[in-house]
């Protein structure tokens, strides 16, 4: 399956707790069928009381069935959602995108948390300017786009515009074409590469038989890609950033790195050898885009979008 999502470039304000009705669906998830099911299951065992409801829609293929919604009972806070079923073209279309903000769940009884409130700055001050409630100069700074001076000197600047960002990310796939039309000018492309040539001078235990060619044969019957080929998809699509996950076990994956790169934090025999060889991943990938340094992604990466 592939997900392409593309952010919204506008601000909105957050609900405050007093204008959450716990009645109002707050949140529209999709995904495949059994999604509905797992997340009923995962919030009633960890006894999670959600502000607001949700809904789950699921993705279906033409030779699946309708779902049972009453496989088990819903939690308190579900609301039924859409059974969403492919159309001729191979994409999920008819169903709307949801714009809004999810408040976080409510922990169980048993948890414990904190409340920060911020206090006013100057109000008497303010007072005296015409302007009673604090808060309302936020919404004067993301109308006007102007800066205000508050009575102490303090300088309150409107936050900065986010662009939106568009968002590809490809399950395992050795052929993602048809998706290359809805993917143009991603910010992101989440590619995967699973089979890779490494040379002998980078990785002595690689097969002495493999060659680059028979590396992507490999890779295609299997339904995978290589390092290439991700390259060159993000290429053909104008990708802005390129990042590879899904590989192969044979290639470990080094500990103690940075979270952009494979660069080495800590010298050690193994974690170089093991760096290199994603370092060749990563070169290969990079080479056949041509938009920048393609990033070999490992367990709890985090990677800054916000440019």
């Amino acid at each position: 399956m592939a997900i392409a999502s593309n952010g919204s470039g506008s601000l909105h304000g957050h609900c405050t707790p007093d204008a959450a009705d716990p009645g109002t669906k707050r949140l529209d998830i999709f995904g495949p069928r059994g999604l509905r099911e797992l997340l009923r299951m995962s919030l009633k065992l960890t006894e999670t009381v959600l502000v607001g409801k949700y809904a789950v829609h699921e993705f279906l293929f033409p030779k699946d069935g309708p779902c049972i919604h009453g496989q088990s009972d819903p939690h308190p806070n579900e609301v039924t959602g859409k059974d969403l079923v492919q159309s001729t073209d191979g994409f999920w279309t008819d169903f709307e995108t949801h714009t809004g903000w999810a408040e976080p769940p409510r922990a169980a009884p048993f948890d414990s948390g904190a409340h920060f409130e911020p206090l006013d700055r100057n109000a008497d001050a303010l007072a005296t300017q015409g302007v009673r409630n604090p808060r309302s100069l936020l919404g004067q700074l993301l109308r006007s786009r102007k800066a205000i001076t508050l009575p102490d000197g303090t300088l309150l600047e409107p936050p900065v515009l986010i662009p939106g960002r568009k968002l590809v990310i490809l399950g395992d796939t050795s052929d993602p074409w048809a998706i290359k039309d809805m993917a143009m000018d991603a910010s992101l492309l989440v590619h995967e590469a699973t089979n890779a040539y490494i040379p002998l001078s980078i990785d002595p235990k690689s097969p002495k038989t493999d060659t680059e060619a028979n590396v992507k044969e490999r890779a295609l019957k299997r339904g995978h890609s290589t390092p290439t080929m991700a390259g060159e998809f993000a290429s053909a699509i104008r990708a802005r950033r390129l990042v590879l996950n899904h590989f192969s076990s044979r290639f470990s994956a080094p500990g103690g790195l940075s979270s952009t790169s494979h660069e080495k934090l800590a010298p050690s025999a193994p974690l170089d050898a093991r760096a290199e060889v994603m370092k060749e991943i990563e070169r290969q990938a990079s080479q056949a885009w041509g938009g920048g340094q393609a990033i070999a992604a490992y367990d709890l990466m985090c990677l800054d979008l916000s440019s």
